[in-house]
């Protein structure tokens, strides 16, 4: 677990006299250990993401010796560096273009008075990187209790409001599929950094975030955003995000299983993003436990055509559902299926003479449109 180096900024500068001299835009990374080095050639040690700590102490006659160190700690990847002045290293020692170098590279350098007790600093992150470990892991179990409604449910939620979810608020669950997979730590960073009112825990096979106190347009709005950073970072990859609905605490497990039937749009849809309220008749749909049914309405309905060969099947089926959803305009059918309206008005006389389809009813209509909505929703979570 890590934590964006601007919130140990924004928490701690005070209380150790921290001053941001350059790269500023580089807070937004992910700090997930501290360590205090005066020597790059230790840096064996050094396996990114650290914020590093310096006095100076060990500092040559050279005057590029602080531009040399800092390079290497941005080739190393470290999240950022820590000067402690007053003694070995000054404020002025961080030249124009160490401060350019820093900048180009987003990478921030702080200051701290030599008065700072090292131990007390490196004491306090190493412990507020461990509690936000624990905390990770605590809400993770809490949720995932509550989620898939484990004995330990109510328990859970008492965790839970513990940590500030309430249950008089709202709460929503957007399900991420990633193919292939790629490391929670990433997701997670991106998503601190673009969706700071979630929290992201993971299943076997997808990735769950949950957000708090935002409207369905709004959090579509902030999913495309981290959708488009995910697509940056991996370019390779594709991602799919179903957003489920409001719910509180206990409406969780709801919450979820539209979410998980969203993404599954998603997909069948080829879209990256889809919304469980953008899902019209399909959430009648999804209150039946019972596929069977569904698919004997189906065969019922459409019996006919189930029994044509694959072909013929395909053309009667992709006439008979124009027909419905254009009103039976014969024009706006061929030019649907780019056919000549001959073939159209063979097509639909074969559907209503041979097949006993009766087109010039409203509620069969009706109940053929159902027909083609269920199949439709079938083939999605099938």
């Amino acid at each position: 677990m890590a934590l964006l180096l601007k919130t140990i900024y924004r928490e701690t500068k005070e209380k150790y006299k921290l001053r941001l001299l350059c790269g500023k835009k580089g807070l937004n990374r992910m700090m997930n250990w501290v360590y205090i080095t005066e020597d790059i050639a230790s840096s064996s040690f050094v396996q990114g993401g650290e914020l590093i700590i310096t006095t100076g102490i060990r500092c040559t006659q050279s005057k590029d010796w602080l531009y040399k160190f800092i390079q290497s700690l941005i080739e190393l990847k470290t999240c950022g560096v820590i000067l402690n002045i007053g003694t070995y290293v000054f404020p002025e020692d961080v030249t124009e273009d160490i401060q350019k170098l820093c900048n180009k590279h987003n990478f921030p350098v702080f200051t701290m008075p030599w008065e700072i007790m090292l131990h007390n600093v490196t004491r306090d992150y190493y412990n507020r990187i461990f509690e936000e470990s624990q905390t990770e892991i605590t809400l993770t179990s809490a949720f995932f209790n509550l989620i898939f409604q484990s004995k330990e449910a109510n328990y859970s939620q008492a965790i839970l409001e513990e940590y500030g979810y309430q249950n008089t608020k709202q709460y929503t669950i957007c399900q991420l599929a990633a193919t292939p997979e790629v490391p929670s730590d990433r997701l997670s960073h991106i998503l601190k950094v673009f969706i700071p009112n979630s929290f992201l825990c993971h299943t076997k096979d997808a990735s769950l975030i949950i957000t708090y106190q935002t409207t369905t347009n709004i959090l579509s709005l902030e999913m495309q955003k981290f959708l488009a950073q995910l697509a940056l970072y991996f370019p390779d990859n594709r991602f799919t995000v179903g957003i489920g609905c409001l719910a509180d605490l206990c409406g969780l497990p709801a919450s979820y299983f539209h979410a998980k039937s969203a993404v599954q749009m998603a997909i069948y849809h080829k879209t990256r993003l889809f919304c469980y309220e953008d899902m019209g008749f399909l959430k009648i749909l999804l209150s039946c436990n019972e596929p069977n049914i569904l698919e004997n309405y189906v065969a019922e309905k459409l019996n006919g055509l189930l029994q044509q060969n694959h072909k013929q099947e395909q053309e009667y089926l992709e006439t008979l559902y124009q027909y419905l959803i254009c009103d039976g305009s014969i024009k706006r059918i061929a030019d649907a299926l780019f056919c000549h309206r001959n073939t159209i008005n063979y097509r639909i006389r074969i559907l209503k003479e041979d097949m006993g389809f009766n087109l010039d009813d409203s509620y069969c209509k009706f109940e053929l449109m159902v027909a083609f909505q269920i199949k439709e929703y079938l083939q999605i979570i099938h």
